[in-house]
């Protein structure tokens, strides 16, 4: 014999709270422009700026995102797929294509990408 039980009002306090917060968490995330360098790897917030790891290169915007600059040293050979930053230090992680394959690199800088140190 089928019995009913009643629902708790609680039970429909926790679905307000879980789908409320399913909505707010929506409500902090922004589009940006992609930049036109394949596909984007990662984007990173680094001080006033948008850096964008891509397979061909790596990305700056200064304008949220509005419009993108590619980096002079990773160019278009350059698979950058990795940033990071710790106190004033950079990290890059790149994948260099070369003859014979490619070739993982860890790169540093530590003046907001102007000048980059490679790390053996």
């Amino acid at each position: 014999m089928y019995c009913f039980r009643p629902v708790f009002p609680s039970r429909f306090i926790w679905l307000f709270l879980f789908f409320s917060s399913i909505a707010n968490a929506q409500s902090q995330w922004a589009a940006l422009n992609a930049p036109e360098g394949g596909r984007v790897l990662q984007i990173a917030e680094i001080g006033d700026e948008y850096w964008a790891c891509t397979r061909n290169g790596l990305f700056r915007s200064s304008d949220d995102g509005q419009s993108w600059q590619q980096d002079a040293l990773f160019g278009e050979f350059f698979r950058v797929s990795g940033l990071a930053q710790y106190g004033d230090t950079i990290y890059l992680y790149s994948n260099e294509a070369t003859l014979t394959g490619s070739e993982s690199r860890f790169y540093t800088s530590i003046d907001n990408g102007l000048n980059w140190s490679f790390q053996t």
